[in-house]
């Protein structure tokens, strides 16, 4: 029996499974620097979620970035997809959340990451006057000023320490923390250190390090105070 064959068989039982246990999501995939929508779905899937590779159904979800494994017919879908779950007025309780794909290895359920926040990107000091001989007026960054690499792309963000002391000791500063963040790779963009971020509720970060991993990326931001 070939590889293809296996694999067929594999998210056959999987989507079986989810089909008696499961819920419905629908299945998007980003195809540039913004972050897709509902409305540009690939298909509803039906899926099982659980914090055990088991899926026993006993142990509840626990603070902390939520990796959790997902039985889904796994036949059309990539590592980075997002998967978001539908209503459904059959179960009570249910979160409407949504998730990315971490990594998919053959005949294994899915790993996925549930993520929390929409974040942007912002490029800084991009100028147009790099060949010009002079010099320009001294400035630091300006939001205004910065250009936007990537919009709205849903992560797993969460704080992993907090500064007690103000870089300048200043009474009027406020401290700062730094946060840890998932997320999947984004087409056609590189992140980098420097680049600086905004939240949905309009919070500011600035990325510290990038970290390319197997399952995605993992960054390192500091807190603005503005």
């Amino acid at each position: 029996m070939d590889i293809d064959k296996i694999q067929k068989k594999v998210a056959s039982g999987f989507n079986k499974a989810a089909n008696i246990a499961g819920f419905s999501v629908i299945q998007i995939r980003p195809q540039n620097s913004s972050m897709p929508t509902s409305s540009d779905k690939i298909s509803i899937l039906r899926c099982l979620i659980d914090p055990s590779p088991s899926f026993s159904g006993l142990s509840p979800i626990i603070w902390g970035h939520k990796i959790l494994f997902c039985a889904i017919d796994t036949e059309n879908v990539k590592i980075g997809d997002y998967l978001e779950v539908q209503e459904d007025l059959n179960i009570c309780n249910i979160s409407i959340d949504i998730y990315f794909v971490a990594r998919f290895e053959p005949w294994k359920p899915l790993l996925i990451v549930q993520t929390n926040k929409s974040i942007s990107f912002y490029e800084s000091d991009v100028s147009s006057d790099n060949n010009l001989v002079g010099l320009r007026p001294p400035s630091g960054p300006v939001w205004k000023n910065d250009i936007q690499i990537a919009s709205n792309y849903r992560v797993s963000m969460l704080e992993i320490s907090a500064s007690g002391r103000s870089p300048t000791g200043l009474g009027t500063d406020l401290s700062v923390g730094n946060w840890e963040i998932l997320m999947p790779r984004i087409p056609d963009v590189t992140l980098s250190q420097g680049l600086r971020i905004k939240d949905m509720d309009q919070n500011c970060y600035h990325i510290l390090t990038v970290e390319e991993t197997q399952f995605g990326l993992r960054l390192i931001v500091k807190s603005d105070q503005a």
